[in-house]
């Protein structure tokens, strides 16, 4: 996805790809990854879309913000 997001510095389908790979890394058991992961996506979906959007809620829930 970054690669799809050209010189964009963020973009909300990256912040949902890093989201997905969180969870799934979350789900396996390797939470320093898993932690990066969605803090990547917080970042990325914070600075794209509204404070509601479900996805942003998520990762920030998870992120335990």
């Amino acid at each position: 996805m970054r690669q799809a997001q050209g010189g964009i510095q963020y973009s909300n389908r990256t912040g949902v790809a890093w989201l997905t790979l969180g969870q799934v890394l979350q789900k396996r058991g390797a939470t320093a990854e898993a932690r990066d992961a969605i803090h990547n996506a917080v970042t990325h979906l914070s600075n794209t879309v509204d404070p509601t959007y479900p996805k942003l809620v998520e990762a920030r829930r998870l992120a335990g913000e």
